[in-house]
This record gives structure tokens, C-alpha cells and sequence, in this order.
């Protein structure tokens, strides 16, 4: 089948990938068949070795068994059957650290296939291929051409971000996370959109001295208005045509592709942020602020103007939001990395 594709650009070895692949399909087996506790299936798991290695070792031990005798007889060598007994013991230790190896191999396996430690060339080629996910089919072919230069353009792009804007968020980090109502409560309004302005035009800011409730709302201010949110609106479109449609595996399968549509600085921000957002979640008996409010807030700040047309809208960007939320922004999508990225 891989002579069907006119052009192959390698990405990803496909002998790694494919026991990549059966290794983590072995590993769900044994998670779903564990016990209560890892700590009973590990001793199950040693238990169970523990006797396969004692049938292995039956014959030898009967031999050993009856040059014991014959010793005890007058007859044999003593030294042969302690080195006989060792013989066991080192096989059996051998075989443990053989097995251990293997174990902590498996969890390097698994880590090696995440966005972290891609190169800058396989991170490029996995966002060219989310970003053709979302783009628009059309049947001109000068407009075809025309919407995948600006696919191009867009991919390894991105918005302008003030590195500033992390500085604030861990400012916020350190406040906010025991102040009530935050991101909800505005005092002063044109005192945030006046340190937004500053942040987008790149002036000197002292986050710790500023009220930290115009500080909060300065973070929102910055990203709505300077940014016009962080979710591309052709994202925005793809998801909310699956979601009418009701076409929930393709809604799953785009959703695994919206983390690597984003830069780097976009990535950072949008993490950032919702590790912010966790923490004044999780301090709600302080901030009575809980997850589900602090996103149904923030799904109008990180889409773009032109996502809220009708007032159904409104519904579609938090369901997105949440949805962007519970992702992992880090694991690649295994039909991604597996099936579509070893030839492109």
C-alpha cells in the first residue's frame, strides 16, 4: 500500500512505530486485567515468575539433588553442587534484571513519542498535517492552490505574543489563586485596558504592583482584543460543523489535532493559562470560583471576533473551550503518528 503514495517524506521509522504500537496495546492489556493495587500485581506478576522459573529448573535440581546424596554417600564433589545451586540463584537474579530493564525501557518507549522531543522538522511536518485537517476542500483549483499557500503560510506562524504576558500570568499565580471572584469581578476597566495597551505595545510593566484584580482582567483584555483570541477560526468552523452534524468521530479525531495547529509561543501561552485557571479552581473555597464558570469566561476571550455571529455561538465556543481544556497537549495522536505521518 505504501507504493500508492506519489511522494514519501519519512518521518518516523515504521518498525518503531509498529512496536511502539504493540507495546502500548500489550501494556493496556495488563492495565485492564491488574488488580486493585499495583502492589498485588507486581507480587502476582513475581509470584508467577517465581514458578516458571522453578519448572525450568526442576531437572537441574534434581540432578543436584542426587550428587547430594551420593556426596553424603562417599561419592561426588562438593564444590560441583554448590556451583550448581549458584548457577540457579545467578540465572534467576540475571533473568530479574533482565526483566527490570525491560520495564523501565517500556516507560522510555512511551515517553520518546511525545511533541517534546520531536525535532524542529517533525514538529513542522505535524502541524502541516493537523492544519490540512481543518482547512476548507474547494473545488476551484485556483482557489484550492491559493487556500493551501496560505495553509503554508500560516504553519510555523503564528500570533505576536509579548513574552510579558507570562510574567503576568505568574504574578497571578501567586494572587490570585486565594482572591474571590477573580476574572469576574472588573473594578476598574479602563485601568486593564490600559495595561493591556502597554503589554501590546511592548512598555515596561511591574505586574506585582498592579490591583490584581485589573491585573486579571488586563490578561483577558490583552488576549481578546491585541490577539483576537488564540483559537483559529477555521478550527472554530471544522469543530462546530461535527458537533451540528453530530459526527462525534471525526469531532474526536480534529480534537486530537487542535494542540500542534498552534506555535510554540501559542502552545506556552494557552498551557499557561489553563494551569492558572486549575490552580483558582482548585483554591475555590478562596476564589468561589470554580472550573466550568472560569471556562464558560474565557471560551469568549480565546475565540476570535468572527466565531460569534448567532447566540448559538455562544454554546458551540465553550463546549470547544472545555474540550481544549481536558486535552493533552504533549501525547501525539496515535492515528497521527502511526498511520498518516510515516508517509506523507
Amino acid at each position: 500500500m505504501l507504493k500508492n503514495f506519489p511522494r514519501k517524506r519519512k518521518i518516523f521509522r515504521i518498525s518503531e512505530m509498529k512496536e511502539f504500537e504493540d507495546l502500548k496495546a500489550r501494556l493496556d492489556v495488563g492495565c485492564s486485567e491488574q488488580s486493585d493495587s499495583s502492589v498485588a500485581f507486581t507480587y502476582d506478576a513475581d509470584l508467577n515468575y517465581a514458578f516458571q522459573q522453578i519448572s525450568e529448573s526442576e531437572h537441574l535440581a534434581d540432578k543436584i539433588l542426587k550428587c547430594k546424596e551420593s556426596f553424603l554417600n562417599g561419592v561426588g564433589d562438593e564444590s560441583y553442587i554448590n556451583s550448581g545451586f549458584e548457577s540457579i540463584g545467578s540465572r534467576i537474579q540475571k533473568d530479574c534484571t533482565k526483566n527490570n530493564q525491560l520495564q523501565s525501557c517500556r516507560g522510555a518507549d512511551r515517553d520518546a513519542f511525545r511533541y517534546e522531543a520531536l525535532s524542529a522538522s517533525q514538529k513542522l511536518e505535524l502541524s502541516r498535517f493537523c492544519w490540512k485537517a481543518f482547512s476548507k476542500k474547494r473545488s476551484n483549483v485556483l482557489f484550492n492552490w491559493v487556500g493551501c499557500f496560505q495553509s503554508k503560510g500560516r504553519v510555523g506562524g503564528g500570533k505576536t505574543i509579548n513574552y510579558k504576558v507570562f510574567d503576568i500570568i505568574k504574578s497571578l499565580e501567586e494572587r490570585a489563586t486565594n482572591t474571590r471572584f477573580i476574572f469576574r469581578y472588573e473594578p476598574d476597566k479602563s485601568g486593564a485596558i490600559k495595561i493591556a495597551n502597554s503589554l501590546h505595545e511592548n512598555r515596561s510593566i511591574d505586574a506585582n504592583r498592579v490591583d490584581v484584580f485589573v491585573l486579571a482582567n488586563a490578561l483577558k483584555n490583552y488576549i481578546r482584543e491585541h490577539l483576537d483570541g488564540l483559537v483559529p477560526i477555521e478550527v472554530f468552523e471544522k469543530i462546530k460543523g461535527c458537533i451540528r452534524m453530530n459526527d462525534r468521530y471525526t469531532r474526536e479525531a480534529l480534537f486530537s489535532y487542535i494542540p500542534f495547529v498552534f506555535c510554540d509561543v501559542e502552545r506556552s501561552l494557552l498551557m499557561a493559562l489553563f494551569g492558572l485557571l486549575k490552580k483558582v479552581s482548585d483554591n475555590f473555597e478562596q476564589t468561589e470560583m470554580s472550573i466550568d464558570s472560569l471556562l464558560g469566561l474565557f471560551s469568549l476571550v480565546l475565540h476570535p471576533q468572527a466565531a460569534f455571529t448567532t447566540l448559538d455561538d455562544l454554546e458551540y465556543v465553550q463546549m470547544i473551550t472545555k474540550e481544549l481544556y481536558n486535552l493533552d497537549f504533549g501525547g501525539l495522536p496515535q492515528a497521527v503518528v502511526v498511520h498518516e505521518l510515516v508517509f506523507v
